[in-house]
């Protein structure tokens, strides 16, 4: 049950909200057809029109004794009326989304006391041409000139540090624009769509480079990334298809998804030894690279990285990489040169279908499995050297895929090791082919830096400068030992005969 003095103390509760909730409420006049809001006892922000109706608006320094010192958000939202606006000097504040979608807005002077430009305060103001950003503004904030289409020109002061998102994302007309050196930090798809844009520079300082940040622009042909940046986001040059001279940091870490697709005309250029991750289609339907070598410490090639390069003739891919993805190389129709290292385990489907120049394959020891239509349509193939011992899954494909591997299974010699043609022969895939054969293993096309050493006394193996799985087999591809090895080791082998020992980047054969 509530005491009387619980009630008292409600009442006087709900009496205290409601005086301030009171106090809170906004004062609003309209005077000559403009509509106020008082913000203090000094001064008032322009919350839009009243009843005026006028295609341009003079807003003026004083009203009713007040200072208009901002422009208040959305106050002209979507004011398709509005063609001009002059703002009084004393205004240092233009509040989010105030022009918002002024489709018809073509004159404004900002004054050079502002401080403050809110978020996509201009955004959709589709006839704006040529705008003047004061020296007092320190931040363009997140969709500022957003779908400017007509905008032609925009001038900023050296004190800006700090760029948001899509600042400029659809200025279609915007040719030219200075970032300031005191600029350390920018958003994502900041020019993206900026489709007339062939001039602008990067500053030292800015340590990444959002996704899309200059995506669809189609008229940049050359671009020179700071030292300072470590991160190239997804999609960031997608489509420029004038692009055509790069230059990348030593500083660069990661490069990420769909980064350079669709770059047409971009030449060789060379990847910085510091990058350990590229994403997928990151290069992919760049016709005018011909020669490309991936750093050491990249680990994955990513699913279609090089699709459709048509002109790439050479890649050279890093001793560290364990797998090689989805069409990776799919339609590199002029790829004569790849040589797979040792230590890849895995090869996605398509990854190097319609490699219709390629002759010769060297698969490697540590292959373990292979996808569908890997070979497919590369109807050249004259050889396929496959260095495991023991056949590793592989899948022609489903039957259409399969006719489409046709003239590969019926033309190309498979080269297996010495005694394992019979394991082939009935191995899924593999026994699709017409011709195969068997070679002695001399070693791992690729092998660079091997450091593991073997002698033989007796029956004993002596092992030396190895960390890792090894596996002794016999040539006929029977296992006889496993084991782990941690820096030396004396492997007794009760065998006679020629033996082949697989470690992790390496094959040597040895007699007992």
């Amino acid at each position: 049950m509530i005491t009387v003095k619980q009630l008292l103390s409600f009442l006087l509760l709900s009496m205290f909200s409601v005086v301030t909730m009171a106090q809170e409420e906004e004062e609003i006049f309209v005077d000559n057809g403009i509509k106020y809001a008082v913000t203090s006892p000094t001064t008032v922000a322009v919350k839009g029109r009243g009843e005026n109706k006028a295609e341009k608006l003079v807003i003026p320094e004083k009203v009713r004794n007040y200072t208009v010192s901002a422009i208040a958000d959305w106050a002209f939202f979507f004011d398709s009326d509005l063609q001009g606006i002059s703002i009084p000097k004393t205004v240092t504040s233009i509040e989010e989304r105030a022009f918002y979608g002024c489709r018809n807005l073509s004159e404004i002077q900002l004054p050079e006391n502002l401080t403050e430009l809110g978020e996509a305060v201009f955004t959709n103001c589709q006839l704006l041409k040529k705008v003047h950003i004061p020296a007092g503004v320190t931040v363009l904030k997140d969709n500022l000139f957003m779908d400017c289409s007509g905008l032609t020109e925009v001038t900023v002061g050296p004190n800006v540090t700090k760029m948001g998102s899509t600042v400029f994302s659809g200025c279609k007309s915007l040719k030219a624009f200075e970032i300031p050196k005191s600029v350390t930090e920018m958003g994502y798809g900041v020019f993206r769509l900026c489709e007339q844009l062939t001039k602008i520079s990067l500053p030292e300082g800015i340590t990444s480079l959002g996704e899309g940040f200059f995506e669809g622009c189609q008229r940049i042909t050359e671009m020179v990334i700071p030292e300072s940046v470590t991160t190239i986001d997804n999609n960031v040059f997608k489509n420029c298809f004038a692009l055509s001279k790069l230059t990348l940091p030593k500083s660069l870490t990661s490069i990420g998804e769909q980064a350079f697709l669709g770059c047409e005309n971009l030449e060789d250029f060379k990847i910085p030894a510091s990058v350990t991750s590229i994403g997928s289609l990151a290069f992919c339907t760049c016709p005018k690279l011909t020669t490309m070598e991936i750093p050491e410490g990249i680990t994955v090639i990513s699913d279609n990285l090089f699709a459709g390069c048509r002109g790439l003739k050479s890649v050279k891919l890093p001793s560290t990489i364990t797998s090689i993805q989805v069409a990776a190389f799919e339609n590199c129709s002029a790829l004569t040169d790849i040589v797979i290292p040792e230590g890849v385990t895995y090869i996605g489907n398509y990854a190097l279908n319609a490699c219709s120049s390629i002759k010769k394959f060297r698969l490697p020891s540590t292959l373990q499995e292979i996808g569908y239509q890997v070979f497919g349509e590369n109807e050249n193939i004259e050889e396929i050297h496959v260095a495991a011992l023991q056949p590793p899954v592989c899948t022609i494909g489903p039957n259409g895929e399969k006719e489409a591997a046709e003239q590969v299974l019926s033309n190309a010699i498979l080269y297996v090791p010495k005694g394992c043609k019979k394991n082939y022969a009935i191995s899924e895939g593999w026994m699709d082919f017409k011709n195969i054969k068997e070679e002695m293993l001399t070693g791992i096309d690729g092998l660079e830096g091997a450091k593991m050493v073997c002698t033989v006394s007796g029956k004993n193996i002596l092992i030396s400068h190895y960390t890792g799985p090894l596996d002794i087999y016999s040539l006929g591809g029977e296992l006889l030992k496993s084991m782990n090895v941690k820096g030396n080791a004396t492997i007794t082998l009760n065998y006679s005969g020629a033996i082949l020992l697989k470690a992790k980047k390496q094959v040597l054969k040895l007699s007992l």
